[in-house]
């Protein structure tokens, strides 16, 4: 298993791994993602965009849990927080444009607006505090050392790939084509997060 910290510290040297490439080869079109047996993702740091994408990369234990139940909390009250804001703005709008003679109804509109805009604020507060939990928690997940980091190559011809290979940056036997793409796997996050050897090629 890897820890948040080892996870960035692996994502960071995936990079500088890719760097070199692209900068050995500027034409190669390329994307980076995690790749497992339940499927890939887009290389993520984010444990809020890891779960969406890719859930199995992080080991299901109560701080996974917690941290779901946690975000599933959070998206709801940001949900609020925007019906809320938007409701606020009507009403605001609603008393510029209300008639000089309409003081009855311009003083209840006032009363709601006041009110509303004092319960956005309470539930910003609360959104913050939230947030700062998601991320105390986010440091106790832990994830899969054992998922690899794979490179989408697109829009490659045959000649650079084969000038890739010879390079030693590409295994053949970590080469696999598919219709529009081919998937070059780089090594586990345990590889580049140095729990074991360094990347092999």
């Amino acid at each position: 298993m890897l820890t948040y910290k080892e996870l960035q510290i692996a994502i960071a040297a995936v990079k500088r791994r890719f760097a070199s490439i692209r900068m050995k080869y500027p034409s190669v079109n390329a994307q980076l993602v995690f790749s497992s047996r339940s499927g890939e993702s887009t290389l993520e740091k984010s444990p809020l965009k890891i779960l969406a994408k890719l859930p199995s990369m992080i080991i299901d234990d109560t701080e996974k849990a917690e941290f779901l139940e946690t975000s599933s909390r959070l998206e709801f009250l940001q949900e609020q927080a925007a019906d809320l804001r938007n409701a606020v703005q009507s009403l605001s709008k609603r008393l510029r444009m209300s008639a000089p003679n309409q003081r009855l109804a311009k003083s209840k509109a006032s009363t709601i607006f006041a009110t509303s805009e004092q319960n956005l604020k309470r539930l910003a507060q609360i959104i913050r505090l939230i947030e700062k939990k998601l991320s105390a928690l986010a440091s106790g997940l832990q994830y899969d050392e054992t998922c690899q980091v794979a490179i989408i190559l697109t829009e490659l011809s045959g000649k650079l790939l084969r000038q890739l290979q010879k390079d030693g940056l590409i295994n053949r036997n970590r080469v696999s084509h598919k219709k529009a793409s081919i998937r070059v796997v780089l090594g586990k996050l345990s590889q580049f997060a140095q729990k074991t050897s360094q990347p092999s090629n």
